[in-house]
């Protein structure tokens, strides 16, 4: 998130031509490059993270939700098992929905390419 906003950011700055550069003077890129790379080594780690969530928490579909006696670690809270099952939907469903507007915009803006 952060890496998008430092992107949106350093565009306003191309704008305002030469009122405001930070860049100018060179002070600020090696903290810049510094940032991008710690942003990028937590995006993946976020990524490989939810990956494998995804995988913990769907190898195990409809696990135990009460503690048996002959395997006591074998089970898993109902709540807690249910509440990161939604959450994974939700990402999804947020990415879908993201992936079908970006689709539905760059439909029309084809479209409008081709009436011109």
């Amino acid at each position: 998130m952060s890496l998008m906003w430092r992107q949106v950011r350093s565009r306003r700055y191309e704008k305002l031509d030469d009122v405001y550069r930070p860049d100018e003077d060179g002070g600020d890129v090696p903290a810049s490059k510094s940032s991008r790379f710690s942003d990028a080594v937590l995006s993946l780690f976020l990524l490989v993270w939810f990956a494998c969530g995804n995988f913990w928490t769907f190898a195990i579909w409809r696990p135990h939700f009460i503690q048996l006696l002959h395997e006591p670690s074998n089970w898993c809270d109902e709540t807690v098992y249910m509440f990161t099952f939604v959450q994974i939907l939700i990402c999804y469903g947020i990415a879908a929905f993201v992936l079908m507007i970006a689709g539905i915009l760059l439909l029309c803006h084809r479209c409008c390419l081709e009436k011109s």
